[in-house]
């Protein structure tokens, strides 16, 4: 067995001693929340739980939020009002989930969490920035964890901060030249450079357009072939995805939207390396799963969305280089040292 494999292997068992450790510290925490759950038709046990190093002790049962709060309803596209959330939960102790009654948190969805993965931490700082939104003034939605809800009420939270052609970005949005942008990695990186400093990503591809008054953009965050992941048993290559709609008349957003779309293999490698045109070029639809992540409707400020767009797609650098024009000052700076070598 190698070092690395070895470090690793005793990662794992101290994970998981760690939490068993957990599960049994918060015993008194779970039997009484499997007596709460009772009392709502809900029939829970230990198997029910688990302690997740970057989450806490969580509780897990299809749709279980739903099933011990009647009053959440999703939409047709999955999301709940913020309004409502806000209004049922309104002991706001973190800045990723909210309270009721003192017993258990609502989580956003774990399409929220770095990697799409529902055991990671939040991926910086979209969903912290979306909970602290004005939302009085606007209508807005978004999904939640309708399988889990966390139990243990502390406060801790695990932090972790982490090709150019086309038009060019401007925040003065009636000036952005309608049309289509793909943005890709530098072609003299190898892929563990690629992976490092740019979290796989393949390219980003955007596209503006103008109808009645009213600017469109869709952007689109595609990672390399590495990144997939199992969705009922498929396994799906995830892309990032927003919507948004500009107002000129009022120079403002007049609606955002955000979602994960899921393809599988053939589809996304011929969508790719295509542009928002990929369905009128040939006689072969190219089709996606989706999953709506949030939504909001309403007067939402230039400001604002270039920030929440930003740390949706975070951690991937070509973002940035579109609403900026180059890459963060560290990549630029790693890049250049590195081909100096």
């Amino acid at each position: 067995m190698s070092e690395a494999e070895e470090i690793y292997k005793r990662y794992i068992k101290d994970v998981n001693q760690e939490r068993l450790e957990k599960l049994e510290k918060y015993q008194v925490v779970i039997t009484n929340f499997i007596h709460f759950c009772k009392s709502k038709g809900v029939e829970l046990d230990d198997s029910n739980f688990n302690y997740i190093r970057r989450i806490g002790l969580v509780a897990c049962y299809p749709n279980l939020l739903n099933l011990i709060d009647e009053r959440i309803e999703v939409d047709k596209e999955g999301l709940i009002p913020t309004k409502v959330i806000n209004e049922l939960y309104p002991n706001k102790t973190t800045k990723t989930a909210h309270s009721l009654c003192e017993n258990y948190f609502i989580m956003a969805h774990p399409y929220f969490r770095r990697g799409l993965y529902e055991e990671a931490n939040w991926a910086p700082h979209f969903i912290a920035m979306f909970w602290g939104y004005d939302h009085n003034k606007i209508d807005s939605y978004v999904a939640v964890d309708m399988d889990r809800v966390r139990i243990d009420m502390s406060k801790s939270e695990y932090m972790e901060f982490d090709t150019w052609y086309g038009a060019n970005f401007t925040s003065e949005i009636k000036d952005v030249k309608d049309g289509l942008v793909k943005i890709r990695p530098p072609m003299d990186i190898d892929s563990s450079t690629l992976s490092f400093m740019f979290k796989n990503a393949y390219s980003l591809d955007v596209y503006w357009y103008t109808k009645d008054k009213i600017k469109t953009v869709q952007i689109a965050a595609f990672s390399d072939e590495t990144i997939s992941i199992d969705v009922d048993g498929e396994n799906l290559f995830p892309v990032k995805y927003v919507h948004a709609e500009f107002d000129l008349a009022t120079n403002t957003f007049r609606h955002f939207d955000g979602a994960i779309h899921l393809y599988n293999q053939d589809d996304y490698l011929a969508r790719r390396d295509s542009d928002f045109n990929y369905n009128y070029k040939g006689k072969k639809l190219i089709k996606s799963k989706a999953k709506k992540l949030f939504k909001l409707n309403g007067e939402v400020e230039v400001k604002s969305w270039i920030e929440l767009t930003a740390h949706f797609f975070t951690g991937n650098p070509l973002i940035v280089e579109y609403f900026e024009g180059k890459y963060p000052d560290w990549l630029e700076n790693a890049l250049n040292k590195m081909r100096q070598e």
